[in-house]
């Protein structure tokens, strides 16, 4: 249910629901305790023959953290994503 409310915070604040945000969403939401890279995210991807760009990938992890639905932790080298389960901004 959790992904539905993010696409649906997204629908109330003028975002369009694709199906490439769906995905990153759905990856997301069952993985509520990972931390991942960018590209550990299109590598999944690849290997469940979704078609989505890293840059597609990108733009929209990066839309994410500014939501506040993940979170990012960058170091000298790496950045990396997580599921905002505790400050979820889904609240209406």
């Amino acid at each position: 249910m959790m992904q539905e409310e993010y696409i649906t915070f997204l629908k109330r604040n003028g975002y369009h629901i694709t199906s490439q945000r769906r995905v990153l969403l759905s990856f997301f939401c069952s993985r509520q305790n990972a931390e991942l890279s960018a590209q550990q995210v299109i590598d999944h991807l690849k290997n469940t023959n979704k078609k989505i760009s890293f840059d597609t990938v990108y733009k929209n992890l990066s839309l994410f953290v500014e939501l506040g639905f993940l979170n990012c932790r960058e170091d000298e080298t790496t950045k990396t994503f997580s599921l905002n389960v505790v400050d979820s901004p889904v609240h209406y």
